[in-house]
């Protein structure tokens, strides 16, 4: 039943776009009390009857039940406010960011009977999807000082993205050092994909994780592979870029090589997902994913949620792929006897200082939303993290800083959830009602 949903599943996205393959949007605006409550009964059925945590499920009925009887949700008759706000009350209790209520303006499809796992139509949706951003495989690389690089904005199923593995893994082979950049990593797709990748870094199978699943009661261990096609990358130095949008299956990568010494862990603090599931549909509008699924690591004996993997060298995300750098150059230094490449990598090493030097403090700001209760910036320059820069009120103005290189960036204001752009900059990007506000840092202060 959980053969795709063995690991810790993050992005919603392809599900969702899976949906409109089989339905056509309904007009409905607005939701009566009715409504209302039968979406909070269906969800907390759903909960109580699979939540990882049973204590935990029962405890968010309770909360939920009590703000319905003191109709809390009264005035909440937008559908995807209501799926906000819903979401928000139940992870207030369980802490759990995978567990989150989801409205489409299209029908949802009917789950497969008794099973979390997609239906056929919805793997065949999401394969062709998933080919079209190369299966997660965003960047690869060879950067100055002869370090790869590889970008991964979602792991997802060997027997799809396999032979993309492997053929960057043989690219970045002959490289002195490599750099994993998850800072946009949503997560996993497939509970063999981190696996099958993190066997390119151990000459042997080494145990990586249990995994306790409620619906079954059973537990099931995920090692790396004893063989993998290919060339692997053995005793070389790793490092892996984080940020507060690095969640699920990508903190279960960077856990598992942090807990096992192969790698140098550089940015923020994760995200704090590690409870696996699935989608289960509430009604024609509404679904819900229910974390059913709980990661134990065999050497620390459990694991991020919650909490997040820290970095082991702490800097802001847009910094993080310099650092990493600087590092590598540093540890490569030290190993070779070649006097004019260790020159050349000084070299290397003044130019990625000078970059880091050029990061200015830009201010931005939002007017009004007196009654907000949160305001969070996000952009490009910080993978979208909805939560990692949070704006401070002075009034009726909101404020944030954040340090940047000159160039064009996109950001949106995060208000109580949801994506808005900055009203008082004309400058956009996108179309409809699809757009980001756009700002340029100049080189030099006019």
């Amino acid at each position: 039943m959980y053969k795709l949903l063995s690991v810790i599943i993050a992005n919603l996205l392809i599900v969702i776009l899976a949906f409109s393959a089989f339905a056509q949007a309904d007009p409905k605006q607005t939701l009566s009390a009715a409504e209302k409550t039968a979406i909070i009964n269906k969800t907390l059925e759903l909960l109580n009857k699979n939540y990882v945590v049973p204590e935990t499920a029962q405890k968010m009925e309770v909360f939920v039940r009590e703000r319905l009887k003191k109709n809390e949700y009264e005035n909440i008759i937008e559908p995807s406010d209501f799926a906000i706000r819903l979401t928000e009350d139940l992870q207030s209790i369980s802490k759990d960011r995978h567990l989150r209520v989801t409205f489409s303006p299209n029908v949802i499809p009917p789950n497969p009977e008794g099973g979390f796992a997609p239906t056929k139509e919805e793997l065949e949706q999401n394969r062709r999807t998933q080919s079209r951003e190369n299966f997660g495989v965003a960047k690869i690389d060879i950067l100055k000082g002869n370090i790869g690089l590889i970008q991964f904005n979602y792991f997802t199923s060997p027997d799809w993205a396999g032979e993309i593995y492997t053929a960057a893994m043989n690219y970045l082979s002959g490289t002195d050092a490599l750099i994993i950049d998850l800072r946009s990593n949503a997560g996993s797709m497939h509970s063999d994909a981190v696996p099958f990748f993190l066997s390119y870094f151990f000459g042997k199978s080494v145990r990586l994780s249990d995994t306790y699943w409620r619906p079954n009661d059973d537990t099931r261990q995920f090692w790396t592979y004893v063989q993998v096609p290919g060339k692997r990358y053995l005793n070389k130095p790793v490092y892996i870029l984080t940020s507060r949008r690095t969640f699920s299956g990508g903190e279960e990568l960077a856990y598992d090589m942090k807990v096992l010494k192969r790698a140098t862990l550089i940015g923020e603090l994760t995200g704090g997902g590690a409870n696996g599931g699935g989608d289960q549909r509430i009604n024609d509008h509404f679904s819900v994913f229910v974390p059913i699924g709980r990661y134990i690591n065999p050497i620390t004996k459990t694991n991020w949620e919650a909490v997040g993997v820290s970095p082991d060298i702490e800097i802001a995300s847009n910094k993080a792929l310099y650092k990493a750098q600087l590092q590598a150059i540093d540890q490569i230094q030290k190993t070779t006897t070649d006097a004019e490449w260790k020159k050349s990598l000084e070299n290397i090493q003044t130019e990625l200082n000078e970059n880091l030097k050029n990061f200015k403090k830009v201010t931005f700001e939002l007017k009004g939303f007196e009654t907000a209760a949160e305001v969070n910036l996000a952009g490009d320059f910080n993978s979208w993290s909805r939560r990692s820069i949070k704006m401070i009120k002075n009034g009726n103005v909101w404020t944030g800083e954040v340090e940047l290189e000159p160039g064009k960036y996109e950001y949106k204001f995060v208000v109580d959830g949801k994506w808005v752009t900055d009203p008082d900059n004309p400058k956009k990007s996108g179309y409809g009602a699809v757009q980001n506000s756009v700002i340029i840092v100049e080189d030099k202060i006019h």
